[in-house]
């Protein structure tokens, strides 16, 4: 029976002094910058679409 010798290290990182923290503040950040562009998309949309009056029934948004 042979043994095979097998040598186990960890992946390579990157050292930085970035803290989970940090980082995670830095998603926070990210996401509430797509979230402020995403609501002015929506109100610019609105603005677009405020001229246009479909009736008012139960069907609105639902054309067949």
């Amino acid at each position: 029976m042979s043994e095979n010798n097998l040598k186990m290290s960890s992946s390579p990182h990157i050292r930085s002094k970035a803290t989970t923290s940090n980082i995670m503040l830095l998603v926070a950040i990210a996401l509430f910058a797509g979230v402020c562009i995403w609501c002015m998309e929506l109100w610019t949309a609105g603005i677009r679409n405020a001229g246009y009056n479909n009736s008012c029934s139960s069907t609105d948004g639902i054309h067949i």
